[in-house]
């Protein structure tokens, strides 16, 4: 993706050196992460420490036009 322009913006508790160096992905507050977004793909598992992660500020940052797609599953 990175040879077409994307930039690659992720958002975890944890640094991602190995997704920075081969992605050139840039770690983000979640706040950062919605409003720079055109496309945010959730992956987490819907455990207790993620309940209500993400919440409805989060979504009113997408710009206009934006996909959110939550692929998450319970644990």
């Amino acid at each position: 993706m990175k040879c077409i322009g994307v930039k690659n913006v992720y958002w975890s508790r944890r640094r991602k050196a190995e997704l920075e160096l081969v992605l050139g992905a840039k770690r983000l507050g979640l706040d950062g992460l919605f409003s720079s977004s055109n496309i945010v793909v959730v992956t987490l598992p819907c455990i207790l420490e993620t309940r209500n992660l993400i919440r409805y500020e989060h979504l009113a940052r997408l710009p206009h036009g934006a996909i959110f797609v939550n692929i998450g599953r319970d644990a």
